[in-house]
């Protein structure tokens, strides 16, 4: 068994030829470490937050397969999906990480055909959040 993770409820399977959505990598921080949260206009400084509430950053890097089309659908789905909302993440070792944010999703490199089927292209998206817990 190869990797896998789920976000949010949505699961993504091991690498493989098939159309659909898949497990590349998952990096999760250390437990307490300082997250830089925002710069508030017209201050000086940012919002960090320290250890006192467990923050911590996942990463997520997932890999699109299919036709051009159908693979931007299944990626906008996603992003979508955990905008604006606290997600839960189930890593590769199936620890459950609770209250995670989606801070950025976004591609990694260009659109790629496999050469697999005729129309079938890749392409990767690195998935950062932060946890508060």
């Amino acid at each position: 068994m190869g990797m896998t993770f789920s976000i949010g409820g949505v699961a993504y399977a091991d690498n493989g030829p098939a159309d659909g959505k898949h497990a590349m990598g998952i990096s999760v921080g250390s437990p307490g470490q300082d997250i830089k949260r925002f710069h508030a206009p017209g201050t000086d400084g940012n919002l960090v937050i320290r250890g006192g509430r467990v923050g911590q950053s996942i990463v997520c890097i997932i890999r699109y397969i299919g036709t051009v089309a159908g693979s931007r659908a299944l990626y906008r789905a996603d992003k979508d999906a955990f905008a604006n909302t606290a997600v839960t993440i189930i890593d590769d070792e199936s620890y459950s990480h609770t209250n995670c944010n989606l801070l950025d999703m976004k591609e990694s490199g260009p659109m790629q055909a496999t050469g697999l089927t005729n129309g079938q292209v890749s392409f990767d998206v690195v998935a950062s959040f932060t946890r508060d817990s």
